[in-house]
């Protein structure tokens, strides 16, 4: 069995490390951890994990239809 260093796994998936650094972080404020960096580093987080949630697609967005009109 292999065991891996945190951020060492090979082809590790950006959306997990993401989220999986916001749980980090949301943790040591939820404990009670509430100084000015610990703060900055939960909203770089949240942002971080946003970036992936940013849909762009024009027909998700209802800018158009199935058939690519407006």
């Amino acid at each position: 069995m292999t065991h891996w260093m945190e951020d060492d796994h090979p082809g590790e998936d950006p959306v997990f490390a993401d989220v999986r650094k916001l749980i980090e972080v949301a943790r040591r404020v939820a404990n009670g951890s509430t100084s000015d960096d610990d703060l900055a580093a939960l909203e770089d987080a949240i942002e971080a994990v946003e970036l992936h949630t940013d849909d762009d697609d024009p027909k998700s967005m209802g800018w158009v239809g199935s058939d690519g009109l407006p």
